[in-house]
């Protein structure tokens, strides 16, 4: 997904897009060494419950 507000920030985005394509097997397994990535589930904040009774 893409978000952008303007169509110059569009076009930045989808040039980022381009690097991307240009990591290697290798390269992303020494970022993945050093920032390793761990999805979690969002968690609801304090005041989910109260915004949600007037939403």
């Amino acid at each position: 997904m893409i978000g952008a507000k303007t169509p110059a920030q569009l076009e930045q985005n989808l040039k980022a897009l381009e690097a991307v394509e240009k990591i290697t097997p290798e390269v992303k397994a020494e970022i993945d060494a050093l920032i390793p990535f761990v999805p979690e589930p969002s968690k609801p904040d304090a005041l989910t419950l109260l915004r949600s009774q007037y939403l």
